[in-house]
């Protein structure tokens, strides 16, 4: 470039444009490194970011993986805590605790006085509340407290029956042979109708709700529910 030059002045031209040149080259250069340099870094945080993210991944499955370990730990120590107590309650608590109302379960078994059930009862409701752990117990006293209220209540209603004066004869009672005839053909009826507790009809009964369904249906008559309030309301016949 420089010897290619026609005059002093061209050549002083053409050195000041390669000065130039070399200045804009090096600039050029010096950017490019600097943002080589840039880029680098930029790089490199990533790839720092980019392993600690890794390393937080890995921690948080080794922990994950520790905390399922412990969970099944103690669900089989909670089984085996449960085995434990059934098996403590079977074995030791229930048979310790039927003690504290053998008594009282008799009574409600075996007993038809109402003020010795009500006592019992009591009792029952207390020890339960306020003694009892056995999960065993607990529900044998819970069946014994309904199953005593029950009674309880059967009785009630025989006293009431009991106070209910005999109607004796006269419209009200069952009535003539001709009703009484349409009485039992009604019944016969229902032969072959299963037989449930407590039931009223019309596809089952105990044997008061049968008697008290058929009165109500051919007579219109309302002789009670239960048998011993029955017992009241009709009038007594000769064999």
């Amino acid at each position: 470039l420089l010897f290619s030059a026609d005059s002093f002045g061209d050549l002083v031209s053409k050195l000041d444009s390669a000065n130039r040149l070399v200045s804009i080259d090096k600039k050029i250069v010096t950017d490019l490194v600097d943002k080589k340099e840039k880029l680098d870094e930029k790089v490199s945080s990533l790839e720092e970011k980019s392993n600690e993210i890794a390393k937080i991944n890995e921690e948080t499955n080794k922990t994950l993986s520790e905390f399922e370990t412990k969970k099944a730990e103690q669900e089989s120590f909670i089984a085996e805590a449960q085995a434990e107590q059934l098996k403590f309650d079977a074995e030791f608590l229930s048979v310790a605790e039927r003690g504290l109302v053998e008594h009282q379960l008799e009574i409600v078994k075996s007993s038809n006085d109402k003020s010795a059930l009500q006592s019992a009862i009591s009792q029952l409701i207390n020890i339960k509340d306020n003694q009892l752990k056995s999960p065993t117990v607990i529900e044998e006293v819970r069946n014994a407290i309904d199953a005593g209220t029950a009674k309880v209540e059967e009785l009630k209603a025989q006293e009431e029956a009991a106070s209910i004066p005999n109607r004796g004869s006269g419209s009200g009672n069952a009535g003539t042979s001709s009703s009484g005839n349409a009485i039992v053909d009604f019944a016969y009826g229902y032969i072959g109708t299963p037989y449930v507790y407590g039931a009223t009809g019309p596809s089952s009964f105990d044997c008061s709700g049968f008697t008290s369904f058929v009165y109500r249906n051919v007579a219109g008559m309302d002789i009670t529910r239960t048998t011993y309030s029955q017992v009241g309301v009709g009038r007594e016949v000769s064999y």
